[in-house]
């Protein structure tokens, strides 16, 4: 703004959207159809407390790409600065089809396990960031059927 112009901050949002519109352009072509964040932009899960540590903070976290923003499905919430890393995400996506709810399809981003010795740490992450799923059964068991067995927790005696 100044004397000679005034302007509102419908104009101002205005520039700035053409220019952040001609940058697209500039770097990923006419058709915003195609448009994609960076990879740089991607999601880091990190493992407390080691992730700063050296080494460690590689091998307990892990960085992906990942789509998504606060106002789609795939919830993802960005830093302000570039690349603009998600910051905050949806660390388990489960979806129920109420017409058949014995069915339903869920995806943990860690994986099953949390313990990065385990074959199951990190084994969902490919399917998270790609916002595909893993589908359950949730059909009714018979509690008879040997197959299925019950896990009993007793408590150790107490020691005097």
């Amino acid at each position: 703004t100044t004397a000679a112009v005034r302007e509102s901050c419908v104009d101002r949002a205005a520039v700035a959207l053409g220019r952040a519109v001609a940058a697209l352009r500039r770097e990923q072509g006419d058709d915003w159809r195609g448009w994609r964040r960076p990879a740089a932009a991607g999601a880091r899960l990190a493992h407390r407390p080691f992730d700063g540590v050296p080494v460690l903070g590689d091998f307990f976290g892990a960085t992906v790409a990942k789509d998504g923003d606060p106002s789609t499905l795939d919830v993802a919430h960005r830093a302000e600065a570039p690349p603009h890393r998600v910051v905050a995400a949806a660390s388990m996506r489960m979806i129920v089809d109420w017409s058949r709810p014995e069915t339903l399809e869920m995806v943990i981003a860690g994986g099953q396990s949390g313990h990065p010795l385990s074959r199951h740490f990190g084994d969902q992450l490919p399917l998270w960031a790609a916002n595909r799923r893993l589908i359950v059964d949730m059909a009714p068991i018979d509690a008879q059927d040997e197959r299925y067995r019950v896990l009993h927790l007793v408590p150790a005696p107490a020691k005097m």
